[in-house]
């Protein structure tokens, strides 16, 4: 629930909220192993650093996703965004 609400936040442009709503659903995913909110709490995190431009804060949150990725058996279309992402940045590289 508490992923749903931080996504809420974020599409709704409340940043400091989303924040802050979305690093509790990571406490509570964390306790559980819940790779799917897990990703989907980072892939949040990513767009609010990647808005703010914390290009740190996004390769941090960039290498959780990758992690769990490799756990996730059902897509949904954050993680079909994200795949879309990182076969664009290796078609960009030489």
């Amino acid at each position: 629930i508490k992923t749903e609400i931080g996504k809420v936040y974020y599409l709704k442009g409340s940043l400091r909220e989303a924040r802050s709503t979305l690093h509790e659903a990571n406490d509570l995913a964390r306790s559980r192993d819940y790779y799917e909110q897990l990703f989907l709490n980072q892939f949040y995190l990513r767009r609010i650093a990647l808005d703010e431009g914390d290009q740190g804060g996004a390769k941090a949150m960039t290498a959780s996703m990758r992690f769990f990725v490799t756990r996730l058996e059902e897509t949904f279309q954050e993680l079909e965004n994200f795949k879309k992402e990182l076969e664009l940045s290796r078609e960009d590289r030489p």
